[in-house]
């Protein structure tokens, strides 16, 4: 799993994507993937902010 700290904040990429959406406060989106399924985070995800300026 990658992992970094920038700014005091650490960022890692989560292997379960459906585990993180669950346990996680915030989902935050910084790179276009597609690999994750956008729909699925938009669903289930507590809170969503997706920094691509993506319209679902």
């Amino acid at each position: 799993m990658a992992e970094f700290a920038h700014n005091g904040h650490g960022l890692r990429n989560e292997a379960d994507l459906e585990q993180a959406l669950h346990a996680a406060d915030c989902v935050v989106i910084v790179t276009d993937h597609s690999v994750y399924h956008w729909r699925q985070a938009s669903q289930t995800a507590a809170a969503l902010m997706d920094t691509r300026n993506v319209v679902a």
